[in-house]
């Protein structure tokens, strides 16, 4: 894995976790709704991001040396995956 995969994945992931434990802090608490919402997308956005950050590098990433003839179809499926996701 390269330095800024392991960055960007760790970095997202947090900002995911740090939501989450701000959202528990704060459950018992009276959130104003525009808030809530603030934190959920958030949620929402580094979850994408990671998910298609991850789906971009397994497309374009480092190759098998036993099927060199495989990136084409690995591309095609990060696409469908986008698609979906989108």
């Amino acid at each position: 894995m390269s330095f800024s995969l392991e960055v960007s994945t760790g970095m997202l992931a947090g900002g995911i976790i740090f939501i989450v434990l701000v959202q528990h802090r704060l459950r018992n608490t009276d959130v104003s709704l525009p808030l809530a919402f603030g934190f959920e997308a958030g949620k929402l956005l580094f979850a994408t991001a990671l998910w298609i950050w991850l789906v971009i590098d397994a497309a374009v990433g480092p190759l098998s040396r036993d099927n060199p003839d495989y990136r084409p179809a690995r591309i095609l499926r990060a696409w469908l995956c986008l698609i979906v996701v989108l």
